[in-house]
């Protein structure tokens, strides 16, 4: 077995605390102090706990040279699961990453330079990133994750009923708790995906307009509130670094059906990780693996039936421990080794 193996299965216990331990937004303080704790005990990294919260940073300052910095969320959601792993697989990212540690770490004789951890907190929220920014912690090229603004989460509707890229989904409508008695108000909370900034300009200016309309021909007593709640900025990957991924991922990853692909779709979920990122002014990317059975995509394809997959945030989401972990893993650490070189 391989050192990275070992690692690997050393970590599947670790997956499955975080998966039965999970946390919500801002409530991740659990998570993060588990987190302090494995990486100090690693005797490599030094460790900055409690950054917007709960998020960690770890740093191995191994010689001069560029800064690399890798990336997890650390938050669930309140979704009833129906499988064994987290709907939007916040226990394999954290347990990933800290995977990832131990390998760079066991290695460091191989790399030189500097590498950063960040396990963020609150990755649900569009907040968690400028959190740990306001707090001082000083693959597919272009656009890579919409845009979006809630009001009062739909991020796969394309997986779902009359599909639309720029789509508003209306989530929740709350309004009086008796089928006898009239309300006197209705909430009602709502998230626009956008891919195009003069896109999500028009649809937010008409979503405004048509409420202010509506409210005014029904002669509404009051005026309709509309009161935002989070906003993801457009995630672009860099060009360069996108280039520099898509060539250590083609080497390592063996070219097949489920090997490396240099040009995934586009999503239409969202992140707010390149902030970490834009407001020191460097680049990034965001890459992605698959956590789906093989032979359960191979066939739902083969019968037509891939629309009926369960998708990320689904409580029927059903990913597989291996070889998911592995990929994760080997993604960190070769994305890492891609830019941190040796100095002889």
């Amino acid at each position: 077995m391989s050192p990275i193996s070992k690692v690997i299965k050393a970590h599947q216990p670790a997956l499955q605390h975080y998966h039965t331990h999970p946390e919500l937004s801002f409530q991740d303080k659990e998570t993060g102090t588990s987190i302090v704790s494995h990486t100090s005990a690693l005797e490599a990294y030094e460790v900055f706990p409690r950054i917007g919260d709960h998020g960690v940073a770890v740093v191995l300052k191994n010689g001069q040279g560029r800064t690399i910095l890798l990336h997890a969320d650390l938050d669930g959601l309140a979704v009833e699961e129906k499988t064994r792993i987290h709907s939007c697989g916040r226990d394999m990212h954290v347990t990933a990453l800290l995977a990832a540690a131990e390998a760079l770490a066991s290695a460091k004789n191989e790399w030189n330079e500097t590498l950063i951890l960040v396990f963020q907190p609150a990755g649900k929220t569009a907040r968690g990133a400028q959190v740990m920014m306001d707090d001082t912690i000083g693959t597919k090229h272009g656009l890579m994750a919409s845009a979006a603004d809630s009001f009062h989460h739909a991020s796969t509707p394309n997986r779902s009923i009359d599909p639309d890229y720029t789509v508003i989904t209306v989530s929740a409508i709350h309004a009086g708790d008796a089928e006898n008695i009239i309300p006197d108000r209705a909430d009602i909370g709502l998230i626009v995906r956008s891919v195009a900034p003069f896109t999500q300009e028009r649809v937010l200016s008409s979503i405004c307009r048509i409420i202010d309309a509506e409210a005014s021909a029904l002669n509404a007593p009051q005026p309709p509130e509309l009161n935002p709640t989070t906003q993801f900025l457009f995630l672009f990957n860099d060009a360069e670094v996108t280039s520099a991924l898509e060539k250590a991922f083609s080497a390592y990853f063996p070219p097949a059906s489920h090997g490396y692909d240099l040009d995934i779709p586009r999503l239409s979920g969202s992140d707010d990780f390149e902030i970490l990122a834009t407001v020191i002014g460097k680049p990034s990317c965001l890459f992605l693996y698959g956590g789906l059975d093989p032979k359960m995509w191979d066939k739902a394809e083969k019968e037509g039936k891939l629309l009926e997959l369960a998708v990320n945030h689904s409580p029927y989401l059903a990913l597989v421990i291996e070889p998911t972990l592995t990929v994760a893993v080997d993604g960190y650490v070769a994305a890492a080794l891609t830019f941190l070189e040796k100095h002889t």
